[in-house]
């Protein structure tokens, strides 16, 4: 699965080292070179957000500062049509995703009704009842209904897990390595998708489960950049695990837009909601994005959710096995340097202890199943 998000490295790998390995430049030698990402060009923006809060420690990273985030709706003609073209050969996937993702179903649907929902999928209540057996519940004895299942785990657990599966069926490949790629990226989802839920609980955010399903769905754009990767490169080598500024980085290279880009085209093309759709897309954005660039109403929530999508990409594919050196990770990598100016916010000052307690991540952690791509 990560899907976070993921290149394949089919680069030579000098050319992301060195990228990646380039001195900081002062944030003053950036002037002058907006992106897509910049206040001016992100609706909602509200330069005062951050007016009372610290600014980020240190300059911009030249890495960062000098990646011109593309947007999908600035595609010239030939490739969108190209994208377009690429992107139906990945199958649609069954039409219970859109009724789970339905703001009627979320807001009003029982658990009896997501019981026939999932018993439609006979796959996807396979993988339910499977989830229900792990160790995360301690059943001392098993259940053999799907109305059982969604009480132990709570229907926000259940809905996330049939989004999963139902994401799985369209993105399959007969290539041992591509299918690692996307166990490992799907992995990812969930442990981040999880991870969020439980965050934004613990921190009182505005609509945990929501939350959840836009930190999910922002890995189907990996997915799909993964699929598209392979369609340009023609060949599979071994896969590297990279941040998200490398990955985004190679993806705009080799395809000419980031992952969160396509999965934006390519759930259009599925017709999901126009809503869910950008709000999907915003969780990556906070790469790019500095806080005072940020919607203010959903500037927390998109720092957790950015957040625990990275965490997840992590836990899945084996580079981190514990949150007890999270401080670190937060005030190092260069994944979180703008996310750094959004842990001000008075809405996220418990994040790194919630981030801290021992129970968080339990049930969540599990062997790695391969590197992102």
């Amino acid at each position: 699965m990560s899907a976070s998000w993921i290149a394949l490295g089919l680069l030579p790998a000098g050319v992301a080292w060195w990228w990646m390995r380039r001195a900081s430049a002062p944030a003053g030698q950036m002037a002058g070179r907006p992106t897509d990402a910049s206040p001016q060009a992100v609706s909602g923006a509200a330069p005062s957000i951050a007016a009372a809060l610290p600014p980020a420690a240190g300059p911009v990273p030249e890495a960062l500062a000098a990646l011109p985030w593309r947007n999908a709706d600035r595609l010239a003609p030939q490739k969108r049509e190209w994208f377009e073209q690429a992107l139906r050969d990945i199958p649609r996937p069954p039409n219970a995703l859109h009724q789970l993702v339905s703001l009627e179903f979320v807001g009003t649907a029982s658990s009896g009704e997501l019981a026939d929902l999932v018993m439609s999928e006979p796959m996807v209540a396979a993988k339910v009842m499977a989830k229900v057996h792990s160790p995360l519940y301690g059943l001392r004895e098993p259940v053999t209904k799907i109305g059982q299942a969604i009480t132990f785990m709570g229907t926000t657990s259940v809905r996330n897990v049939c989004l999963r599966y139902l994401l799985d069926e369209s993105f399959t490949s007969r290539n041992a390595h591509v299918t690692k790629i996307f166990e490992t990226l799907g992995e990812a989802s969930t442990i981040g998708s999880e991870l969020a839920l439980r965050v934004a609980q613990r921190l009182q955010l505005p609509d945990p489960a929501g939350l959840m399903t836009h930190v999910l769905l922002s890995f189907t754009g990996h997915l799909a950049a993964t699929v598209l990767q392979v369609k340009v490169r023609r060949t599979v080598s071994s896969s590297t695990s990279l941040t998200l500024l490398q990955r985004v980085y190679l993806q705009q290279q080799e395809l000419g837009l980031a992952g969160s880009e396509i999965g934006r085209l390519l759930m259009h093309a599925w017709g999901l909601p126009s809503a869910l759709i950008d709000s999907v897309a915003a969780v990556d954005r906070v790469l790019v994005q500095p806080l005072e660039a940020a919607p203010p109403a959903q500037a927390a929530s998109l720092a957790v959710g950015y957040l625990c999508a990275r965490l997840g990409e992590r836990l899945a594919d084996g580079r981190l096995d514990a949150l007890e050196g999270v401080d670190a990770l937060l005030d190092e990598e260069v994944d979180f340097f703008h996310l750094r100016g959004y842990l001000a916010l008075p809405a996220l000052r418990d994040l790194r202890a919630v981030l801290q307690a021992p129970d968080l991540l339990a049930g969540l952690r599990s062997a790695p199943v391969g590197s992102p791509a």
